[in-house]
């Protein structure tokens, strides 16, 4: 064997290669999600004052902090975890809500523009679960 290939396997071995990938999976998926929340907000909450907005900022938050700790090579504080259970809540009232919009689109058989809705809304509810699956793994595997 070449030296490259043990190391790669001792690096596969030993959870370093599954850090680094967790690693380099949760910086884009962070990225999507702060863009997708901003797309979110400028599509259909423009003129909400409710919960959502909240919702939203929290999950930019959550991204912002996941980025900077991961590019500062820092271990995840309890604050993390919390905004994330947080975007995780956030995640269940936006799928609930797609949920709602896909029953009553077929209920008065009219899909028109609620495509784009579901879309977008079910793609940002899995990036914030797969974000906060990855956080939590890569908490642990660091420990």
């Amino acid at each position: 064997m070449h030296v490259k290939q043990k190391h790669r396997l001792n690096s596969f071995a030993n959870g370093s290669f599954v850090i680094s990938y967790i690693r380099k999976m949760i910086k884009p998926l962070s990225y999507i999600n702060i863009s997708l929340a901003l797309i979110y907000h400028v599509m259909y909450l423009m003129n909400s004052y409710s919960l959502t907005i909240l919702g939203i900022l929290v999950v930019i938050v959550y991204s912002g902090l996941s980025l900077r700790s991961i590019e500062k090579d820092k271990p995840f504080t309890p604050m993390h975890y919390s905004l994330g259970m947080v975007s995780l809540i956030f995640a269940a009232f936006l799928i609930t809500w797609t949920v709602n919009i896909v029953l009553s689109s077929i209920e008065y058989n009219y899909f028109g523009n609620s495509w784009l809705y579901i879309s977008i809304a079910t793609v940002f509810a899995l990036c914030i679960i797969l974000q906060y699956a990855l956080v939590v793994n890569w908490g642990l595997k660091k420990r």
